[in-house]
């Protein structure tokens, strides 16, 4: 296009040279003069005028450019903010709820399918069909058929004036990997040669609060060395530490073991137990002492649970960061334990921040019915029993082999 406007100032400069030459007597040089000053100028002109064009078509690009960029900028932020978000987001404790709701949906499923067995039931035996047998009532937990221990309280003040009581060490595992969880400080009283009575043997069961607490105070003194032992050794270590009632209720005990768990790394290896008998009994008092010892950073237990019906919230609020219930009676009869389906029991619990431990393991089948049912934590003769210290943990001497060296 452009050469063909060329071509027409050239043509136009020549026209005027032959006109000026013709009409105005011009000579030959000068009409050819006029016609090359004419052509020279116009396409000048024209040269320039395309120019200007050019460069605001070209500027009105770069504009556009901007805009486009800016855009994508505006977009690339927001894109980045949003990653942001989703990054540092965290939805770990949503996935949990989340898993606990299935399963609580999945047991109303359940709960509507048995329903709808029992009215298909009802509708056959309606026809004629044959009642099936009554499911069996659940277990009753069987009353203490000795009242009194088979140790006399002045024998067990005796043992204690001489040292005979000793601390050992029974171990909680994890049921998913078989991997050690923690130990339970179990008091045993040394009677002879390697010959120990068990708590249920020796612990009173009507009055003897000073001896309850005396036995308490050496658990917790065993169990604080042991965990300064372990930090020394950069070795992870949890005890599980028996607390009663009895020693919940005296403020000088509890402000003398609020004083020895200052330090946070100790209080974090410890988990107070108390039992599900004693804890419906601890009043409001007690409970303010129990939670200055959740602020020093000890961990609490709830053991020998009847039930599971209970106030996880509660719980939670206290510290608790696991129940214990009897294995082999969970297993036979959960019901007796908890209106959720058996593999939906952990998962509810989970939703609290709360393990289910089953106590009493026996044998491999029960074992596995835990991991088959999402059961964390287990305990019991099949996993190990109570041995000195020194032989679970590694950090210090058997409490018999001291007594030996000591006499």
């Amino acid at each position: 296009m452009q050469r063909l406007i060329y071509v027409l100032i050239a043509l136009t400069g020549l026209g005027l040279g032959v006109a000026t030459y013709g009409g105005l007597a011009f000579s030959a040089v000068e009409s050819a003069t006029v016609a090359l000053a004419f052509s020279a100028m116009g396409m000048t002109l024209a040269e320039r005028t395309e120019r200007r064009r050019s460069e605001a078509r070209l500027d009105q690009g770069f504009q556009a450019l901007a805009r486009l960029l800016a855009t994508n900028a505006k977009a690339g932020q927001m894109l980045s903010e949003r990653l942001t978000t989703l990054t540092e987001a965290d939805y770990s404790g949503r996935m949990e709820a989340i898993e606990a709701d299935l399963s609580v949906l999945g047991a109303v499923v359940r709960q509507v399918a048995e329903a709808l067995a029992d009215l298909e039931e009802a509708r056959d035996d309606a026809q004629g069909t044959p009642a099936p047998r009554a499911p069996a009532p659940p277990l009753a937990v069987e009353p203490d058929a000795f009242p009194h221990p088979l140790i006399s309280p002045l024998e067990l003040r005796a043992a204690l004036d001489a040292d005979r009581l000793v601390m050992h060490a029974a171990p909680v595992q994890l049921v998913a990997g078989r991997r050690a969880f923690g130990f339970d400080l179990v008091p045993q009283l040394l009677r002879g040669e390697d010959l120990f009575a068990d708590a249920v043997e020796f612990m009173p069961r009507q009055g003897g609060e000073d001896l309850i607490r005396r036995i308490d105070a050496l658990g917790w003194a065993e169990a604080i060395a042991v965990a300064r032992k372990a930090r020394s050794n950069r070795q992870n270590t949890r005890l599980f530490v028996p607390i009663s009632r009895a020693s919940l209720a005296d403020a000088t005990v509890m402000e003398e073991l609020t004083e020895k768990l200052g330090d946070v790394e100790i209080a974090s290896a410890l988990v107070l137990s108390v039992t599900e008998a004693e804890w419906q009994r601890v009043g409001p008092r007690e409970k303010k002492r129990l939670y200055a010892l959740r602020k020093a950073g000890a961990a609490m237990a709830l053991l020998d649970c009847a039930t599971l019906r209970l106030d996880f919230a509660d719980l939670k609020s206290m510290g608790f960061t696991s129940v214990r219930i009897d294995a082999t009676r969970f297993l036979r009869n959960p019901d007796a334990y908890s209106d959720f389906h058996i593999s939906d029991v952990a998962a509810f619990l989970k939703r609290y921040d709360v393990e289910l431990c089953l106590t009493g393991i026996v044998d491999e089948q029960q074992l596995l019915a835990a991991a088959e049912n999402g059961i964390g934590l287990a305990s019991g003769p099949h996993i190990g029993r109570p041995e000195p210290i020194a032989k679970e943990a590694g950090l210090r001497a058997a409490p018999a082999e001291r007594l030996k060296a000591r006499a």
